[in-house]
């Protein structure tokens, strides 16, 4: 009863930390404040500091909080994400994406839209591939998106982009320390997830008012797995991943969103960087 009570003590306060920062709310506690007490949401992390470490002890204390959309965030999902998910789950795209919004419309003259892909919510709030209770399990934890393997860790692009950890994660620095190698991969693996997730492209406008209208974004979807030859109302089969990074360098903003975290513009890097990050990608074998 004891650890029940304080498993739900420490849930209500991960809940409410993050609220708050949500919310812009979160200045810092008086003891915080006074002590001199860092209580920011993240953590610059590098080589020689603990990592953060998610086990399924942990998962039940969290109850997942990571993926309970309704009171983190969302999960977004990157065009790799997408086609691995569609040809190793058996999914059409539609069946597992956010239909209610993107997140950017960048500008409204042009028409372009930016981070346009997140995994569709339960009722519940919580992401449609996790189980719930009692265990709160991925039941696509194999091929998971890039960002969630990624999470707790992010990028600020804004200070040089260093690595930053999520303190609201109950793994927060209850792993081994980092080492050089791990920081420099952790580094350039979420940096590059960042640009992945961010790539923009331009939508007819009539398309763009339909949806805006409807409050449904399906067809924007279409619109951009069309163009990369991935389809939309049916999983994928089989995927060429040169003749995607192709059609992405001809039809989104993926030099610029590469540029703004400092990685390499160029074709081949990206080719050889989806092959590494998504290796049963193209195999046959689960």
């Amino acid at each position: 009863m004891c650890m029940r009570l304080f498993r739900s003590d420490i849930y209500g306060f991960w809940e409410r930390e993050v609220r708050n920062w949500k919310l812009g709310k979160r200045k810092g506690s008086f003891a915080a404040r006074f002590f001199g007490i860092d209580d920011r949401p993240s953590k610059v992390v590098g080589a020689g500091g603990r990592g953060a470490v998610c086990d399924p002890k942990r998962v039940r204390v969290c109850r997942a909080f990571c993926c309970n959309f309704e009171k983190f965030g969302f999960a977004p999902l990157n065009p790799f994400d997408v086609i691995l998910l569609s040809r190793r789950m058996g999914l059409a795209p539609v069946e597992f994406l956010d239909e209610n919004g993107v997140s950017y419309c960048l500008s409204s003259g042009e028409c372009s839209v930016s981070e346009v892909f997140k995994l569709a919510k339960q009722a519940n709030g919580y992401c449609m591939f996790n189980v719930g209770n009692p265990t709160y399990t991925c039941d696509i934890y194999k091929y998971r998106p890039l960002e969630c393997k990624n999470y707790p860790y992010s990028i600020n692009i804004a200070y040089l982009n260093s690595l930053l950890m999520v303190k609201t994660c109950p793994g927060f620095e209850r792993g081994r320390r980092i080492s050089l190698e791990e920081a420099k991969e952790l580094n350039e693996r979420t940096r590059f997830s960042t640009a992945m997730i961010s790539l923009s492209f331009n939508v007819d406008k009539a398309v763009l008012r339909r949806c805006l209208s409807a409050k449904r974004f399906g067809e924007v979807h279409r619109n951009f797995l069309d163009r990369l030859g991935v389809p939309y109302a049916g999983p994928v089969s089989t995927i060429d991943i040169e003749e995607v990074v192709d059609r992405i360098y001809d039809t989104a903003g993926i030099r610029e969103a590469l540029a703004e975290v400092e990685l390499p513009q160029d074709k081949n890097y990206v080719v050889e960087k989806v092959k590494r990050l998504y290796p049963s990608l193209q195999t046959d074998d689960n």
